[in-house]
Order: structure tokens, then C-alpha cells, then sequence
């Protein structure tokens, strides 16, 4: 599917925004050139199995919940990922259209957000119920190189999980790496992490005592 908005901010309406594998959406026939507010009002949660190219930035709102599976492709300028109720950001979407600004801003989280697939942008920001990116080496802007500092910001209701779930062969026992200075993650109200200083602040990470970002290595 190609998409080419009239305006330089465009926001389009849903009532299924999900890609099936082999399968792709291109905005701006894969330049990133406008901006594309991409609002779910249907019932089901958005599964990407496919590719999303083009777009300088570009947002899914899906309040149900938002899949980037293994196998999935994002191309883009900028990814921002919400379950936000597009209800509850009517004003900002207003805004929006008129000037580009994100009508993001961590409101009231009703779905999670899981990443399996492979990222390329200058910048990802995700705000979810429970946010899960388990495959960091695979966010990179477009020359391949990790994004890092403030050029990745999570805000997760419940505790984020950045990095990788890996079963140790011989007792079961689960392990979580943490990349040290892969992600800005803020729970809201209560968590703050901020890797690019290497500190915690009242978060539980994978049921540890609070203590210093990058703790978690394989």
C-alpha cells in the first residue's frame, strides 16, 4: 500500500492498521518527507509482520495494543508507538495538523507494546500499559548504528523490559540484559532511568533491588 499525504502533517484513521507478512506500507513512496498520525478506532490490536517505509515521522495510536513481530520491517525518519485512546488526544491531534507537534505525551495507557522486529530511525519513542523491546541490536538509525540517549525515550505504566529474556540451559533460571546506554526508559509517575548517566531511581528492574543501569549482562 502507498500512501502520499496533502499536507505536510497528516493524520489518518483506522479501523485496522496491521501488516501482514510480505506485505507493506510506504509513505511518501519511501522518502520521509511528511508527517503521518496513523489513528486505530477499531476494536483489534495492530500485528506488523510486514514493512513500514517512508515518512519523516510517523505514529500508530492503537489504545488495543501494538505487535512488531519477528520478521518486521521499520523504515522511517522517526517511529512513535502509543496506546493512547485517540479520544483522549483530540486537542493534540488538532495541533498537530497545524504545526507537526507529537500529540504524544504519556496520557492514560491502555495496551502494550511488544518489538520483535528490526527498526531503522533517527529516533523511537514508545509509551504503552507494558512496554517490551526484546531485540536492541536490531534498533538502529539508518547507517546501523544503536540508537542511543535521548534519540530512544519509553514511557511504560508498568515496569519496561529492554533487552533480552534468555533461559539458561541448565536450571531454567531467566536472565535480562540491559544495555547500559541504549534507552532513556521512564516509568511514569514513579520510574526514571536514564542510561546516558548510568542511574535508577525507585524502579524495580526484573525483580532486583534498585540499583545502577547496565546490571544486567549476559
Amino acid at each position: 500500500m502507498d500512501i502520499t499525504g496533502k499536507t505536510e502533517h497528516n493524520v489518518l484513521r483506522w479501523e485496522d492498521f496491521s501488516i501482514d507478512s510480505g506485505e507493506k506500507v510506504r509513505f511518501d513512496s519511501g522518502a520521509q518527507t511528511r508527517d503521518y498520525l496513523n489513528l486505530v478506532t477499531g476494536e483489534g490490536a495492530s500485528n506488523i509482520y510486514g514493512t513500514i517505509e517512508g515518512g519523516r515521522n510517523v505514529y500508530l495510536v492503537n489504545p488495543h495494543g501494538i505487535l512488531f513481530a519477528a520478521g518486521s520491517q521499520v523504515n522511517t525518519g522517526a517511529l512513535y508507538l502509543s496506546t493512547a485512546n485517540p479520544a483522549d488526544i483530540a486537542a493534540a491531534t488538532e495541533t498537530f495538523k497545524t504545526n507537526g507537534t507529537s500529540p504524544l505525551s504519556a496520557t492514560a495507557q491502555t495496551g502494550d507494546v511488544l518489538n520483535l522486529g528490526t527498526v531503522k530511525a533517527s529516533k523511537l519513542y514508545i509509551e504503552g500499559k507494558n512496554v517490551k523491546v526484546l531485540n536492541t541490536d536490531a534498533v538502529t538509525d539508518t547507517n546501523g548504528t544503536a540508537l542511543t540517549g535521548s534519540a530512544v525515550k519509553i514511557r511504560s505504566e508498568e515496569t519496561p523490559h529492554i533487552g533480552y529474556d534468555v533461559g539458561h540451559k541448565n536450571d531454567g533460571e531467566h536472565r535480562r540484559e540491559r544495555r547500559s546506554d541504549a534507552v532513556r526508559c521512564c516509568r511514569l509517575r514513579e520510574h526514571e532511568c536514564r542510561p546516558s548517566q548510568g542511574i535508577c531511581k525507585h524502579a524495580r528492574m526484573g525483580g532486583q533491588e534498585p540499583r545502577r543501569c547496565g546490571a544486567y549482562r549476559l
